[in-house]
């Protein structure tokens, strides 16, 4: 994972928003990824995403190089995601609704109607098992297995041993196999865990 210029960073540290706006064009398309797979659609992912750069212009000052910024910049994105997910969930009391595209950054290609119709369903089962996962489970397996970070960039995201993202990205998967053979589509039984998904 690619970290900005240090000197942009350290001008944005310092106050300077021109900087800061600098961070925040590097970031964007990143953190709008990661908040979409977390909240479902983009309209909202939009608006984690401005909660994300206020929080991280209101502390950036504080952000001390021990860690790649990028991860503390994840961190944020996660807990903002979930803190919105858990507002949601309380305000309606139902998970909130998915898009009707359940991978929109798939690759496009033609299909018959009964085809996109298919892939959509399947796509849809598999969002659902998703936000029925604990919330370090999905967090965990969003950021390794959907944002394709190592095993040391999504423990250094979340905050946690790498020990700890293996092991909820194992439960993860397993729990992700239960639920969806529950639901009547059947997974393969890989001997690696994460090539079930």
């Amino acid at each position: 994972m690619a970290d900005i210029a240090p000197d942009i960073l350290s001008r944005a540290q310092a106050g300077d928003r021109i900087a800061f706006n600098e961070v925040v064009r590097f970031y964007r398309q990143d953190l709008l990824r990661v908040t979409y797979r977390f909240v479902g659609n983009y309209e909202d992912a939009r608006d984690v995403l401005q909660q994300v750069f206020i929080k991280v212009y209101q502390n950036i000052d504080r952000w001390e190089p021990r860690a790649p910024f990028w991860s503390w910049l994840y961190r944020i994105a996660v807990n903002e995601s979930l803190g919105w997910k858990k507002r949601q969930q309380r305000r309606y009391d139902v998970v909130s609704p998915l898009e009707e595209m359940a991978y929109p950054d798939a690759p496009s290609e033609e299909f018959s109607p009964l085809d996109r119709a298919t892939l959509r369903e399947a796509g849809q089962r598999v969002l659902d098992a998703i936000e029925q996962l604990p919330q370090m489970q999905r967090a965990t397996f969003i950021l390794r297995y959907r944002e394709e970070l190592s095993v040391k960039e999504t423990a250094a995201a979340l905050g946690c041993a790498e020990g700890t993202v293996k092991a909820n990205g194992y439960h993860a998967i397993r729990r992700l196999r239960q639920i969806l053979e529950q639901g009547g589509i059947e997974m393969e039984n890989d001997e690696d865990e994460s090539s079930a998904l």
